[in-house]
C-alpha cells in the first residue's frame, strides 16, 4: 500500500509532505502575507491620518511612511521582501520583551516580594494560626452555628 514515492498512502492522505515540500501550498502563504500586509499598512496610514488631524505632522509623517513601505511590499512582494520584515519585525519585538520583561520584574521581584516575604517569615504575625504548639490539646477551633455568622452564609452577596 504505497504510493511510487514508496510512502504510505495513509501518511499522505493525513500529511501531505510532498505538496509542503515542492510549495504547492505558495499561493495559500503569498495571499495570507498580502492580507497582512495589507491591514498592518492601512492600519499605518490610519494611524498617519488621525496624528495629520491632530496636528503632529511629523509622527504622521513616520506613520505614513511605515505604513506606505509596509502596503508597497506586501502588495508587491509578500513572500519576498514583506515575509524578511515581519520576521525580522517579529524577532526585534521578541527581544524587547524579553528584555521589558527582564528590567521590569526582576527589580520588582527583588525590591518588593523578596523583602515583603522576609517580613512576614520572620515577623511574628502568624493570620493562618501555622505555629504548633505542645501545650494545645486540639487545634479544632469552634464557630457559632447561629448569630452572625449563620446570617451571613444566608445571604453571602
Amino acid at each position: 500500500m504505497a504510493d511510487t514515492d514508496g510512502r504510505p498512502e495513509a501518511a499522505m492522505a493525513i500529511w501531505p509532505w510532498g505538496e509542503a515540500a515542492s510549495g504547492a501550498t505558495h499561493r495559500g502563504e503569498a495571499s495570507r502575507l498580502r492580507r497582512h500586509g495589507s491591514l498592518r499598512g492601512g492600519m499605518a496610514l490610519g494611524f498617519a491620518t488621525c496624528f495629520w488631524l491632530l496636528g503632529r505632522h511629523g509622527i504622521a509623517a513616520v506613520a505614513l511612511s511605515i505604513g506606505g513601505v509596509t502596503l508597497a511590499a506586501a502588495l508587491a512582494s509578500p513572500t519576498g521582501f514583506y515575509q524578511r520584515m515581519h520576521d525580522t519585525l517579529d524577532a526585534f519585538a521578541h527581544g524587547i520583551g524579553i528584555a521589558i520583561t527582564y528590567l521590569c520584574l526582576v527589580p520588582i521581584y527583588l525590591l518588593i516580594i523578596t523583602p515583603f516575604g522576609l517580613l512576614m517569615r520572620h515577623g511574628s504575625r502568624d493570620p493562618l494560626h501555622r505555629t504548633w504548639s505542645a501545650q494545645t490539646a486540639s487545634f479544632w477551633r469552634d464557630r457559632p452555628a447561629t448569630g452572625e455568622a449563620f446570617e451571613r452564609r444566608k445571604r453571602p452577596f
